[in-house]
């Protein structure tokens, strides 16, 4: 995957998919779903995933345990440049 500009590769992986798991709450929009970090976009906390092997999606990290399961705030995407829009 050719990243834009602001974007930059995850790797290792583990830690951030990990740290996804411990924010999201029951009915999350990932919850359960399987999802792989690709990509950190640099200055912020957000991350893209690409979830059950073909959907891109942005989600911004809390770095908190979340009760809500609007949190972490997780939007879809074709793109990661709409991502920035």
């Amino acid at each position: 995957m050719r990243l834009p500009p602001g974007w930059e590769p995850v790797e290792p992986t583990a830690f951030i998919e990990d740290e996804l798991r411990r924010e999201m709450a029951v009915g999350h929009v990932l919850y359960g779903r399987a999802f792989t970090a690709v990509a950190r976009r640099s200055g912020n906390d957000d991350v893209a995933f690409l979830v059950d092997g073909s959907r891109l999606c942005i989600v911004h990290l809390t770095w908190a345990v979340e009760t809500r399961p609007e949190w972490p705030w997780t939007v879809f995407v074709e793109t990661l440049e709409e991502g920035d829009e």
